[in-house]
């Protein structure tokens, strides 16, 4: 398995933190909702919107400033698996 993410292309890794990353931002900000409020918590009408929006914000702010280009090319396998664990 980790050989098959390592031998992907550097765009193919760059979609795949994309993704990951859109689903942690939603999570966290989910859960950060529901720590403040005492409760889980799933936004309603307009809410809903800011969050799954979020991602897309962010994740156009990455690509703009080369973050994720950044980081394929610089992380090696060592400081990757510390920060996975």
């Amino acid at each position: 398995m980790l050989n098959l993410v390592i031998n992907l292309s550097r765009i193919n890794k760059q979609l795949i933190m994309l993704f990951v990353d859109s689903m942690l931002l939603v999570s966290i900000l989910l859960a950060s909702f529901s720590i403040r409020l005492g409760y889980w918590y799933f936004p309603q009408d307009d809410l809903i919107w800011v969050v799954l929006g979020a991602p897309v914000v962010a994740s156009i702010i990455f690509v703009r400033f080369g973050l994720y280009r950044a980081v394929i090319r610089y992380i090696g396998f060592k400081a990757l698996w510390t920060v996975v664990q």
